[in-house]
């Protein structure tokens, strides 16, 4: 049988390293053993894949623990291919949770359904973890040039809204919602932020013990509104949109959490897009009541920190280490001005 013919227009979700003579995450033997379980997937499924694993692995040098390529099945139609390529316990089980997740969201009772990409086949076999979903021709908004011609603030607001004010007690028989650790996030700040010397360059060491002592203040605050599902990874390279539709990716790192810690991942992940951050945060203090306003707010503050301090020491390898500067550079200005110099947060975003 011939192989079904790939539209050349068709580009590759995957957002190339900026970042030269970065070392490879994996062994010369573990990715020749993924390159052809890839490879022998994809043939026994009759896909033919836009983006080879050969590139996959090109672009990542194995950084990413998964595959993803927009492929063209027997029938000549679309679809999403994701394979797991880091066999690690963290990295198996967190491809089986996200499996878990959306066999349980694509019930067509489910009122997050609409938000996701449909499932359409997968393998839940640790030794080859692969999923296949319905596919959008829309890019992820991280690729896109201006943000606003592609995705309504309003109904993206709405979107995240619903996914932290879900009904946590629909998952009792189905999901186990694992917890926030809060104290393995407090532990790795106070062990390895705190006395990294490269953030001396961003923030002083005696705002960043004063930050320190901000978040250990709020720390049985955010144990008590520990009580909302969060996506957990929510940025623009996992959303996608086309005005009308809007669906969320990746959602192996959903958890429970406060309800203000999605937003908060976003401020900080996104570099630049200030006007969209300042209108999606409006657009979802709109949806809560007085008294959620005040908690949200509150919450907001401190869940930036223990998002924004841990980023000021990791790379982001698909950024250039211009722009790396740049993130830092906002993220210390937005954390210190914040919650030391009590500034409205919406002049900082």
């Amino acid at each position: 049988m011939n192989k079904p013919q790939l539209n050349k227009n068709l580009r590759s979700p995957l957002i190339p390293f900026k970042r030269k003579n970065i070392s490879w995450e994996i062994h010369a033997a573990e990715k020749d053993r993924i390159i052809h379980l890839v490879k022998s997937t994809l043939n026994e499924l009759e896909l033919t894949p836009f983006t080879t694993i050969e590139t996959y692995f090109r672009l990542t040098k194995g950084w990413k623990h998964r595959y993803y390529s927009v492929c063209l099945n027997k029938n000549n139609q679309k679809v999403f291919f994701h394979a797991l390529t880091r066999y690690n316990d963290l990295s198996i089980n967190s491809f089986k949770k996200e499996l878990l997740f959306e066999k349980y969201i694509n019930k067509k009772s489910n009122t997050l359904r609409d938000y996701v990409p449909r499932m359409i086949a997968y393998s839940n076999t640790s030794e080859n973890l692969w999923l296949i979903t319905e596919y959008f021709p829309f890019e992820p908004l991280e690729k896109v040039k201006n943000v606003h011609d592609h995705v309504n603030i309003t109904d993206l607001a709405k979107i995240i809204h619903t996914i932290n004010f879900y009904p946590i007690e629909l998952f009792k028989d189905n999901i186990v919602l694992e917890k926030f650790d809060l104290d393995k996030k407090f532990m790795e700040i106070s062990q390895k932020v705190i006395i990294n010397k490269d953030i001396g360059e961003f923030i002083v060491s005696e705002d960043l013990f004063k930050l320190q002592e901000y978040l250990t203040r709020y720390k049985d605050y955010i144990l008590n509104h520990t009580k909302s599902l969060n996506h957990g990874d929510m940025h623009l390279a996992n959303i996608i949109s086309n005005k009308k539709i809007i669906k969320i990716l990746d959602w192996e790192s959903y958890h429970l959490n406060n309800y203000a810690y999605d937003m908060s991942f976003f401020i900080v992940e996104v570099l630049n897009q200030s006007k969209l951050k300042k209108e999606l945060l409006r657009e979802y203090l709109k949806l809560l009541s007085e008294e959620e306003k005040e908690n949200y707010m509150k919450l907001l503050y401190v869940d930036i920190l223990m998002t924004g301090l841990p980023r000021m020491i990791y790379p982001r390898f698909n950024h250039s280490k211009q722009e790396e500067f740049v993130h830092k550079k906002y993220l210390a200005r937005l954390m210190v001005e914040s919650t030391l110099r009590k500034k409205d947060l919406f002049e900082l975003i």
